[in-house]
C-alpha cells in the first residue's frame, strides 16, 4: 500500500450503528454488573442467616445466663 493512499478500513466506514456491536456492548456492560448485584445480595443473605443464628442462639439460652 502506498503512504499517499487512505486506509481501506478507515474508508469503508459508515457512521450508522451496527445493532450487533450495541448489543455486543451492552452484554459485556450488563453482565458484570449482575454478578456484582448477585454477589452482594448473597453477601447479605449470609449475614441475614448468621445474624438470624446469633439471635436464635441467645433467645435459647435461659434468661439468668444472660
Amino acid at each position: 500500500m502506498l503512504r499517499d493512499e487512505p486506509d481501506q478500513a478507515m474508508g469503508n466506514r459508515t457512521t450508522d450503528f451496527n445493532p450487533d456491536w450495541i448489543g455486543m456492548i451492552m452484554l459485556l456492560i450488563s453482565e458484570p454488573v449482575k454478578i456484582a448485584v448477585v454477589q452482594e445480595r448473597w453477601r447479605r443473605a449470609i449475614e441475614d442467616v448468621a445474624m438470624d443464628r446469633q439471635t436464635t442462639d441467645v433467645s435459647k439460652q435461659r434468661a439468668g445466663s444472660l
